[in-house]
């Protein structure tokens, strides 16, 4: 056999080695899988005439503690699907302790569609009623010493399990200057919680609040447990309050349980 020939030979063996994965660059890894799809929850309407009862304890920042209860009725709905939501205590409780008042305000709210508070009306121990309206932080939005606040939490359309949301609107009440609000709120996932009301999968939610009011910084930080059966409405809440001005007692704390529903 020529020199030749055995070259042509090692060539072709080297090329049959080759195609048979014994050299050259190893194949391309598969692609990783994608990863899963957030979980995601819908708000869907509640239907008029849908009422739920929570029980509300509030504690100040001297120590004085009250007991009393939310009442949150759907009561109708109008052409463009917004929903007028009532609530109030039943049990009637108003207890002044170290001068800071201790009540559930009657207070009617209308909710769009996709379940965010358009505005509310609250009416105080005198019968004066305020009305306040949520809206968009103009860049110089003046602050005013008051920090209105509807009962029912803000609810945005879906929310998806490990997602961070981030939100700024202002509220403005009656002639008042409006107040901005920032709030980050991120969803930790499901877990079992038992109320009065019962045992839930609900969604777990921590949720802080920051604003300036009469040039004190303000804050809430909250944890809601949410019904993903049930609108998202608030199974339970652990919330906190720090107030800048702290010259006179204020509120320090609230919690609440579903009693119960229809």
């Amino acid at each position: 056999m020529t020199k030749t020939t055995n070259l042509a030979a090692l060539l072709a063996a080297g090329a049959a080695l080759s195609a048979c994965g014994g050299g050259g660059s190893a194949p391309a890894p598969a692609p990783p899988p994608a990863p899963p799809a957030p979980q995601g929850f819908t708000y869907v309407a509640p239907a008029v005439g849908e009422t739920d009862v929570w029980s509300r304890v509030l504690t100040d920042s001297v120590g004085n503690s009250v007991t009393m209860q939310v009442r949150q009725q759907v009561s109708s709905t109008d052409a463009s699907g917004n929903l007028t939501v009532t609530y109030d205590d039943p049990t009637g409780v108003d207890v002044v302790e170290d001068g800071l008042a201790f009540r559930t305000a009657p207070q009617v709210s209308h909710v769009s569609p996709t379940g965010a508070t358009l505005d509310y009306t609250t009416t105080a121990v005198d019968g004066t009623q305020t009305t306040c309206v949520y809206g968009s932080v103009a860049p110089a939005a003046a602050q005013a010493a008051v920090r209105a606040r509807a009962l029912a939490l803000a609810r945005v359309q879906t929310i998806y399990v490990g997602q961070t949301y981030i939100s700024d609107y202002a509220i403005t009440c009656g002639a008042q200057a409006p107040v901005a609000f920032h709030v980050t709120a991120t969803v930790v996932g499901l877990e079992s919680v038992t109320v009065p009301a019962g045992t839930f999968q609900a969604l777990k939610e921590v949720v802080s609040t920051t604003w300036t009011a009469a040039g004190f910084a303000n804050s809430n930080d909250a944890v809601v447990w949410r019904d993903p059966g049930r609108s998202l409405f608030t199974l339970r809440l652990d919330e906190t309050y720090v107030r800048g001005d702290t010259s006179r007692p204020s509120m320090a704390h609230e919690t609440r349980e579903l009693l119960s529903r229809p």
